[in-house]
């Protein structure tokens, strides 16, 4: 009858979560993990016993990044915003080529095109300095600064530039913190760039 009733009231805790909004810049992390499931969400290891569930397509896809200690529980979220993809003959590995991924990091990109991707969350372009770039909320007037990145899918042999954000429950106060980007790239799985939705 205790294990009964232990059962039930994990039940009944789990059931109160939220379902994601998949709104990379709020507070919300007391998510239903099998809501991610259900969203066909991808589950992808980064290191040391995190793992991410991703939204499977478009450009920006937000991730919900959980510690394998405490499975039901979401500790940080994020997004990846994928701008192009390029490729590259005789690519080798990130270090050896490390001069071509740069050059490819300060290319220009497009802002229209980010600002319909950032307008839903009420953010657009403001300014950029080489791999930097901020971003600011048209209503609240805050700016979060971001990186520039390329990394290499090696299964399609493509190399894609995008952008990063890493938001931890643990720094509510200051979300600007960022991830070991170089480690989490390698579990990002990259689809090639057959039709706009799978950059």
């Amino acid at each position: 009858m205790k294990i009964s009733f232990q059962l039930l009231v994990i039940l009944l805790i789990l059931s109160c979560k939220q379902t994601p909004n998949y709104h990379p810049f709020d507070n919300q992390f007391d998510v239903s993990i099998s809501q991610l499931i259900r969203d066909n969400c991808e589950q992808i290891s980064v290191e040391c016993g995190y793992y991410n569930w991703v939204q499977p397509t478009g450009r920006l896809r937000t991730y919900y990044q959980i510690y394998s200690e405490t499975p039901g529980q979401v500790v940080a979220k994020g997004f990846e915003y994928r701008l192009d993809t390029f490729r590259i003959k005789n690519f080798r590995d990130r270090y050896t080529d490390k001069n071509r991924l740069d050059s490819l990091v300060l290319l220009p990109f497009d802002v229209q095109e980010m600002n319909s991707a950032f307008g839903k969350y009420k953010y657009k372009f403001l300014d950029r300095n080489l791999d930097s770039l901020r971003i600011v909320n048209w209503e609240r007037k805050d700016t979060i600064s971001l990186r520039l990145i390329v990394y290499h899918d090696y299964r399609y042999q493509f190399v894609v530039r995008g952008i990063s954000y890493f938001n931890s429950e643990e720094h509510r106060e200051a979300p600007n913190q960022w991830t070991n980007v170089a480690n989490q790239i390698e579990g990002w799985r990259v689809r090639a760039a057959s039709s706009s939705d799978n950059y």
